[in-house]
């Protein structure tokens, strides 16, 4: 029985037939991560960088509203992780909230890793997408950039720019 589902999923999944189920192996990034992303590039924060490998870079970062991110901040909670040495839920509660930390394997931005929240839930966040704007491997679409900094996109289409040079 088993090994019937995993045919039929298999031949239903088949790129060549003519109804073939496509899914997707990378989440897609909508409008509004583009523009949370960019936004967030643009912003001044403290970002820790330390490299692990040849390849994989690790960057700490504050999250929005919360103290700077130290060196020492670092070394405590992942003194703390590595020790699991938490007294009491809060406390774990409290190390995990401290820091985000924002994993780029090499110039393979798209399998960057970030452990926020939003990126555990959608495997992409403003945070990933914005350390690769950041690193310059990519850069934000140009509707990703007409919202001013600080504000969050207005609901239903964006409106398209009118020419610049011609008066009505």
């Amino acid at each position: 029985m088993e090994k019937d589902i995993v045919s039929q999923w298999s031949v239903e999944r088949d790129p060549e037939k003519a109804n073939a189920k496509i899914f997707a192996a990378k989440p897609s990034k909508t409008l509004k991560v583009w523009t949370e992303s960019y936004q967030w590039a643009n912003e001044r924060c403290v970002i820790l960088h330390k490299t692990e490998e040849r390849s994989v870079k690790t960057y700490h970062i504050s999250p929005a509203g919360a103290a700077p991110v130290s060196p020492k901040t670092v070394e405590d909670v992942q003194t703390k992780r590595s020790l699991k040495s938490w007294t009491s839920f809060d406390d774990y509660k409290e190390a995990a909230r401290a820091f985000w930390t924002v994993k780029v394997i090499g110039d393979a931005w798209e399998d960057s890793v970030c452990s926020c929240p939003v990126f555990q839930k959608q495997f992409i966040c403003k945070h990933s997408l914005g350390m690769a704007i950041r690193l310059k491997y990519i850069r934000a679409p140009d509707e990703a950039k007409t919202v001013p900094i600080g504000r969050k996109r207005k609901r239903g289409r964006p409106s398209k720019a009118r020419p610049a040079l011609i008066l009505r």
